[in-house]
């Protein structure tokens, strides 16, 4: 009995170790998303100036100045979603470790409750609250699963792909629109 308790006293180390990890990793996450922000934001408005020039100072058609506007939105679009995804990782220590507490705190007291022979191994009413607490346990697992979804956007090398083509399109864009500002101006 001693032997298992020294296993759940070593277990603690490791989750601190996991939690350290996440939050060495936060400040690159914070500094990537905010670079992210940065360039959707600038495609956002690099996307209205040509709207504008487009509509207003050529006098296009307002369908086709709609649909090249929306097909040059697309990048900033997608920059907006992995920095969506970004935002949404930076709670993932959080999550995990008020789900690590849980966990050692009913490994804990149910092992205590064992151990001083206050809890009985098959009670029906005690196995209908045991399933009651892995409810709620299951419901604080989707909230750390949707953040596995969005590491998969971040993992999936086409989606990587997609994300690097959608910041040099913001470039090209911005080069673009910064000729026509100058046409406009000279």
């Amino acid at each position: 009995m001693q032997n298992s308790d020294k296993k759940v006293v070593q277990a603690l180390p490791l989750d601190d170790q996991l939690l350290g990890v996440f939050n060495k990793l936060l400040p690159l996450i914070d500094n990537v998303s905010d670079g992210l922000r940065f360039i959707a934001l600038l495609g956002l408005g690099i996307t209205t100036w040509l709207f504008i020039w487009m509509f207003f100072i050529l006098d296009w058609s307002v369908i086709a100045t709609a649909i090249i506007t929306l097909l040059v939105f697309i990048p900033s679009f997608v920059l907006l979603r992995f920095w969506w995804t970004l935002v949404d990782l930076k709670d993932l220590p959080n999550i995990a470790e008020e789900i690590l507490e849980d966990v050692n705190a009913e490994v804990k007291s149910t092992w205590q409750d064992i151990r001083s022979g206050k809890k009985q191994t098959l009670s029906f009413i005690g196995q209908a609250k045991n399933l009651w607490e892995m409810k709620s346990l299951l419901g604080q697992l989707d909230e750390v699963f949707s953040q596995y979804l969005n590491i998969g956007l971040l993992v999936n090398p086409f989606s990587l792909l997609v994300a690097i083509l959608s910041v040099l399109a913001v470039f090209v864009l911005s080069v673009f629109s910064f000729v026509t500002l100058l046409t406009v101006i000279i």
